[in-house]
């Protein structure tokens, strides 16, 4: 009896020692990531996303380009543009030549992508924990993969993976929902500056001639 309870207290010992080394280490990494990526930062970078839909067999591939710069961001996907200036949303669908515009804060209750402005929060919210879970080999470099326990979230998003490579550098972010949608952000190519021209963030529709203007915000 005293010594199962014993090789208990070592067993908890050991796992409370492996957790708490794998936390520093996700700790130590992530704050490097962070320097890569100063929260004022202006990023901009191509993208693949697929997301996994709940009792759906395939999954929903496409490709596009973010450009993020605070809780700014205008997003090129499928042909179409996705804008906010933290407080407007405008999504224009290039098909219809058509821009709807909405509250900013809509944006927070869609689980079918990673919210853009979710990006640099992942390496700067303090209430966010890490965990390295596992690395692997991808042509010889090690990759890490940290998992981020999100708090809650008007999207319901519980956790995040991030794949990093030995430079620091993000080269792929999942998130979970609580609904089972998995959506994957594999980055392509990235851009980090100081600065966005004026205007990037703002819907001009004098770029848009005979554009359809449809103002759906509820005063």
């Amino acid at each position: 009896m005293k010594i199962g309870f014993s090789l208990a207290l070592i067993t908890l010992f050991l796992t409370t020692n492996i957790f708490s080394q794998q936390d520093a280490d996700a700790k130590r990494v992530i704050s490097e990531v962070a320097k890569k990526y100063p929260k004022d930062a202006a990023i901009s970078f191509t993208f693949k996303m697929e997301t996994e839909i709940p009792d759906e067999e395939d999954k929903f591939v496409t490709k596009g380009k973010v450009l993020v710069k605070n809780s700014n961001f205008k997003l090129f996907i499928d042909n179409n543009i996705l804008i906010s200036d933290s407080e407007t949303l405008w999504y224009y669908n290039s098909e219809m030549n058509e821009v709807q515009i909405n509250s900013a804060k809509d944006i927070e209750e869609s689980n079918e992508i990673i919210n853009p402005q979710h990006i640099l929060d992942i390496l700067h919210n303090p209430n966010i924990s890490y965990l390295m879970t596992e690395s692997y080999l991808d042509k010889n470099e090690k990759i890490n993969i940290i998992e981020c326990i999100a708090p809650k979230n008007d999207a319901g998003i519980f956790k995040y993976k991030l794949h990093i490579n030995s430079n620091y550098q993000i080269l792929k972010i999942k998130s979970f929902s609580n609904d089972g949608y998995r959506t994957t952000l594999s980055i392509e190519e990235e851009k980090i500056s100081e600065r966005f021209p004026q205007g990037t963030f703002i819907f001009n529709t004098s770029d848009y001639p005979e554009v359809h203007v449809e103002d759906l915000r509820i005063d």
